[in-house]
């Protein structure tokens, strides 16, 4: 859409755009009032268009963290040898002398 053109494409309200973006129309809000996601005004009105929303996506977009390269494996201990237990003496349980 160009800025001082014709608007071409939807403008969207707040509802609208959270529901598109399935978001809570509050923090959208907030975010707009802190002046931290792309929007358009007309006065007091404000409107998203689409590019608006790609925008606020793109923005939030996190990759995901790996130092190696592979995806994190959760849940799924390493294979590493603990601790080896002392031996027990001769005669004797671990501890209990018979």
């Amino acid at each position: 859409m160009a800025r001082w053109g014709c608007v071409t494409e939807p403008l969207l309200n707040f509802k609208q755009a959270a529901e598109r973006l399935n978001i809570p129309e509050s923090w959208l809000r907030e975010k707009v009032a802190k002046r931290q996601v792309p929007h358009t005004r007309f006065g007091k009105h404000v409107r998203f268009t689409e590019a608006d929303l790609a925008a606020i996506i793109e923005a939030g977009h996190q990759p995901a963290a790996s130092s190696n390269g592979l995806p994190r494996r959760r849940g799924i201990p390493e294979s590493r040898p603990g601790p080896v237990p002392p031996p027990t003496p001769a005669g004797t349980a671990r501890g209990r002398r018979t």
